[in-house]
């Protein structure tokens, strides 16, 4: 199989390594994404994925209690919850994923890093689509969301691309926002944060990336690359993973 150049091997993309460190920022820099096959064991996937599920299970139990908090009922409807009091094998998740990949980030940012409030896990279904809640993302750039620069993690906590859900994104680096609608009924549209599929064909047709992910695959992208979900026929499998966003420190 042909690599895509946004990908580095499991040799080249261990993160404590200067040369997989390096070669991680350089691909960012250029194509706004790189892609880190097997930079994770089986074993810190599968923990996060339980930790995930546990979450899960106890936010349904909540609300079908009556006793959710209101915003988190917000994220769980549109099948999201915050990494926030999560653990895994007794680490604090958020804590464990800034260890690993906030050097990265910091050289991409110029700055020191820390998480945004804003990281979630997340599950998306084969039968998802972009309408009303958004459980299936549209076209859209993170950055114009946080309205701030940002490096996004993205793990998936099982295979996806082929039988899960993946992502579909613009191997282009932009420095722009690239103009957003406000039709249809998706949610992410009616908050004028959606960016028309016909507008990624005309600009970036020749750039665009569906990679399947492996268990332990990770991927990083810049808070201005265009992205959304990618469910496409034939996908029968729930995709689980996090969204894991860093900042500038204040």
């Amino acid at each position: 199989m042909v690599r895509h150049p946004l990908e580095l091997s499991q040799d080249e993309a261990l993160v404590d390594q200067a040369t997989g460190f390096d070669a991680a920022v350089q691909r960012l820099r250029v194509g706004g994404v790189v892609v880190l096959r097997r930079v994770l064991s089986s074993e810190i996937v599968a923990a996060l994925g339980a930790a995930a599920d546990r979450k899960f299970d106890v936010m349904t139990e909540a609300a079908a209690a009556g006793t959710i908090d209101p915003q988190d009922r917000v994220y769980l409807d549109q099948h999201a919850i915050a990494v926030d009091g999560v653990s895994a094998g007794g680490v604090d998740c958020r804590k464990w994923l800034e260890s690993v990949f906030s050097p990265i980030a910091a050289k991409i940012l110029g700055h020191a890093v820390t998480s945004h409030m804003f990281s979630f896990f997340r599950r998306v279904e084969p039968t998802d689509t972009e309408d009303g809640l958004g459980l299936s993302l549209p076209w859209h750039q993170d950055q114009t969301i946080l309205q701030a620069p940002l490096v996004n993690l993205w793990v998936p906590f099982g295979a996806c691309g082929r039988e899960a859900p993946g992502l579909e994104l613009v191997t282009r680096r932009l420095e722009d926002r690239v103009p957003t609608e406000t039709t249809g009924a998706n949610v992410y549209s009616r908050g004028g944060l959606s960016i028309a599929s016909a507008t990624v064909q005309q600009r970036f047709a020749d750039t665009l990336w569906c990679p399947e992910f492996a268990v332990g695959d990770a991927m990083l992208f810049l808070g201005s690359t265009v992205h959304r979900t990618s469910v496409l026929p034939g996908m029968t499998k729930r995709r689980t993973s996090v969204d894991f966003r860093f900042v500038t420190a204040a």
